[in-house]
C-alpha cells in the first residue's frame, strides 16, 4: 500500500512500514550525479511486488532482473533521490 500526504510518501507492506519524508537540505548532502544513498528491501514474493509496482505507475531505475549474487532486483528513485532496491535471493523466490 502507497500513502502520499502531502510530499512525504509512505509504504506500508505486511510489517514494513517506511515513511520517505521531503528534505531537501539532507538530499543535497546525500544524492548528487555521483553518488546516491542507497537502500536495499528484501522480500520473499519479488514478482508480485513488482507487480503491484507497476499497477501503481512509479517510474523504476531498473527493470526486474538478476544481479550478482543470485539476486533478483528492481529499483526506484524516491522523492528524495534515494535509490531503493527490492531484491530476493534466487533460491528464496
Amino acid at each position: 500500500m502507497f500513502i502520499i500526504c502531502e510530499k512525504d510518501v509512505s509504504i506500508r507492506r505486511n510489517d514494513l512500514r517506511l515513511l520517505f519524508g521531503e528534505n531537501k537540505e539532507f538530499v543535497e548532502r546525500m544524492n548528487s550525479s555521483k553518488q546516491r544513498l542507497q537502500l536495499v528491501w528484501f522480500v520473499k514474493n519479488i514478482d508480485q511486488v513488482y507487480q503491484e509496482f507497476g499497477g501503481k505507475n512509479i517510474a523504476l531505475a531498473d527493470p526486474l532482473r538478476i544481479h550478482a549474487c543470485q539476486m533478483r532486483e528492481f529499483a526506484f528513485i524516491d522523492i528524495n533521490g534515494y535509490y531503493i532496491r527490492i531484491s530476493e535471493g534466487i533460491q528464496e523466490s
